[in-house]
């Protein structure tokens, strides 16, 4: 085999077939990557523009040197190197799940508008997750293959050498006189895939030489299968107007087969991590069946949530933006950020309408519910407490705590842009306000 033609004839028509002209190469200093600078190099265009970024992930004694590797590397083939830094920690499903979460967020912060991200994974990083995923525990979903291309953030994300075994990339790196770094943590069998990679796979390829290729089979056949159960969701569903949201009579008469690959369908719709199958068929239970007002599941950062007759899907999970000042001043001619999926807001003049100018001065304080608020709605005549409110409204429990709640010295003068104080509402010549609150969270229960 001619490794330097044909994989110099792979990366150049990969690269041409991506349609862009602007890409970053994920670069760790291992043979993977330093083989994938080499030839992308070499099929650069006139046109291409063309970065390496560098994640240190401060785990290794040797971490500043890899650094300097990178930096005299890219050097040589006379390229920008971006040098990020994150710091992993053992949590969740372990170190390297949450070094690979914070290595890619830093990714999709990099890459623009129309440009792609390539990484070095190959086909022996194929065999290694999809036996993985095995052994953790998946759905058919699970052995899907490593995709090639994809979406990524604002740009796309590609894998050109994920078709190509290790030991090809080592035979060009030694052919063409690549230096590289040797991580000495990838020998470490206590982390999962080193055990793989070291114990695992060789004996696999020594026992079976073809396995590669028959588990990308399977991988692919996985994928097959997987759009079929999609194609089933779909139908199952039928239309609806938000992924996010789904009516529980659609679940009723449905197998529980079927049930369990609507909600897996609609969990990766919502771009959400799929649980584990005792997760997922324990909590489906609970929200079918739970008789609470508002049953929940929750995993890795993700939720689904019941109201009366429907679902709710978070990502990432409410609690991630409880976090909030306990009060904050409002200018009304200002816009105000309140953080997280609570959005901003807005005062909007209209004369005869709203809350009365000459009322109010030109700034109000923001809290947050503790319990007790009381509020006369404009267009009624008794006081009503917004617990009695929110639940006359079908307000969602959820977020009822996230509702900005506008005061005047120590009057509630509006509940977010849903009611605002009676006595303060503005005649019909009076200049007013109303305000204008921009979020991202559903508020009040479509029953």
């Amino acid at each position: 085999m001619d490794f330097n033609e044909n994989l110099n004839e792979l990366i150049t028509n990969e690269i041409t077939s991506l349609g862009v002209t602007k890409f970053t190469i994920a670069l760790s200093g291992g043979v993977d990557s330093m083989v994938l600078l080499d030839l992308l190099s070499k099929a650069k265009r006139s046109s291409d523009v063309i970065k390496a970024i560098h994640i240190n992930h401060n785990l290794h004694e040797s971490s500043k040197e890899w650094v300097d590797f990178v930096k005299d590397a890219c050097k040589k083939y006379k390229l920008p190197l971006i040098i990020e830094s994150i710091n992993p920690k053992q949590e969740g499903f372990g170190l390297e799940a949450e070094a690979r979460e914070q290595r890619y967020k830093k990714f999709k912060e990099i890459i623009l508008d129309n440009e792609c991200l390539l990484t070095a994974h190959h086909l022996d990083d194929q065999v290694e997750t999809t036996l993985f995923r095995i052994f953790r525990g998946t759905g058919l979903d699970g052995l899907r293959s490593i995709r090639k291309k994809a979406k990524f953030g604002k740009g796309l994300l590609c894998r050109p050498l994920i078709n190509i075994p290790r030991e090809a990339i080592e035979q060009y790196a030694k052919l063409n006189d690549i230096k590289w770094i040797e991580d000495p943590s990838n020998k470490n069998i206590d982390f999962d895939r080193n055990y793989l990679r070291n114990n695992i796979v060789p004996s696999i390829k020594k026992r079976w030489p073809n396995a590669q290729k028959t588990i990308t089979r399977l991988s692919s056949l996985a994928e097959n299968n997987q759009k079929l159960l999609h194609e089933l969701a779909k139908e199952d569903i039928g239309e609806i107007e938000k992924c996010n949201v789904l009516d529980i009579g659609i679940l009723s008469n449905k197998s529980s087969l079927r049930i369990n690959n609507i909600f897996r369908f609609l969990i990766l719709k919502n771009k959400m991590g799929i649980p584990s199958l005792k997760v997922l068929e324990n909590g489906i239970e609970t929200l079918i069946n739970a008789k609470s007002d508002s049953p929940i599941i929750t995993w890795d950062g993700f939720s689904i949530r019941r109201y009366k007759n429907t679902l709710y899907f978070f990502n990432p999970d409410l609690k991630q933006d409880e976090i909030r000042p306990l009060k904050m001043k409002w200018f009304i001619d200002e816009t105000l950020n309140l953080g997280g999926n609570r959005g901003s807001i807005q005062a909007r003049f209209i004369k005869g309408q709203g809350i009365a100018l000459n009322k109010c001065p030109k700034s109000l304080e923001i809290k947050y519910r503790k319990g007790g608020e009381q509020i006369k709605p404009s267009g009624h005549k008794i006081t009503k407490s917004l617990k009695n409110l929110f639940q006359e409204n079908n307000v969602l429990p959820w977020v009822r705590d996230q509702i900005p709640l506008f005061y005047l010295d120590e009057e509630l003068i509006s509940v977010g842009d849903l009611w605002f104080n009676q006595d303060y509402k503005a005649k019909e010549q009076e200049d007013g306000f109303l305000i204008s609150w921009d979020r991202n969270i559903d508020i009040i229960h479509n029953s």
